[in-house]
């Protein structure tokens, strides 16, 4: 077996791309499987996609099976074209916190002795033009 230190849920938006990956690399995470897709996170959680969900909890179980990640970190951002538009950023931290959690006790229930589960919501996602402006915030929940 190949291990690896984390498994790494994620939106694929490219703007996110450059902070999650400097804050797995600040938390020691330096080899990991990256399982993107557009908004990851509420495929997991909504009961209204059951085969996506499956879709990736069955790529969560070959990580686990070949890489035995120590932690699994699932990040969600904020300005996804994935989620609805939100009336303030107040009412949409609380919804992504919400999928982030719900998605959390999804994967625990599936392996309920699996590594730990980090959840990072991230913030600012709209002032990223390219790849030298704006600044992401990386917020940990716990």
């Amino acid at each position: 077996m190949h291990r690896c230190d984390a498994l790494l849920i994620a939106c694929f938006d490219w703007r996110i791309q450059a902070r999650v990956f400097a804050w797995m690399q600040s938390q020691g995470y330096f080899t990991y499987d990256p399982m993107e897709y557009p908004g990851i996170v509420g495929v997991i959680s909504s009961p209204a996609q059951p085969e996506g969900r499956e879709f990736v909890l069955q790529g969560v179980s070959k990580s686990l099976q070949l890489h035995a990640p120590r932690d699994i970190v699932v990040v969600s951002h904020d300005d996804c074209g994935a989620f609805p538009v939100f009336s303030s950023p107040e009412e949409e931290r609380a919804y992504h916190c919400e999928q982030l959690h719900q998605a959390a006790a999804i994967i625990r229930q599936r392996w309920p002795e699996g590594p730990a589960i980090r959840l990072l919501y991230l913030t600012g996602t709209a002032s990223v033009l390219d790849a030298s402006t704006g600044y992401l915030t990386v917020e940990e929940l716990s």
